[in-house]
């Protein structure tokens, strides 16, 4: 068959990610007398992306559970807690890859990196 007369196949795939799950937090004292407090939250997102489907119904349908595809990411947000409130001083994810954690920079792109985020 000649490629240039082959008609292309549209396939569809769906990415979701969250809602977070497992979400702990933790107030510790700090050595600041501007911010006499350090808070923690820690939570697991689960994302992912489905296989290709030839329609959008089969992709929407597809509950992503292929480890190939699918991963639960925990985070780990760090403030500062004053008198003022709380003000974000770093955001990390951990790397299942690697075994460890890496601080996220930059703007947020997805929601649960927005906390606190200004």
């Amino acid at each position: 068959m000649n490629q240039g007369k082959q008609k292309k196949q549209v396939m569809h795939y769906r990415w979701h990610a969250g809602p977070p799950t497992d979400v702990r937090f933790d107030l510790q004292k700090s050595d600041s007398l501007v911010a006499p407090y350090t808070g923690i939250v820690e939570f697991t997102i689960h994302a992912g992306m489905t296989h290709w489907w030839p329609t959008p119904e089969q992709a929407l349908a597809d509950d992503c559970v292929s480890p190939l595809f699918c991963i639960d990411q925990p985070h780990r947000h760090v403030f500062r807690v004053g008198p003022k409130g709380a003000e974000l001083q770093y955001r990390l994810a951990f790397d299942n890859s690697k075994g460890q954690w890496f601080q996220e920079e930059g703007a947020p792109s997805y929601c649960w990196e927005a906390i606190g985020y200004k």
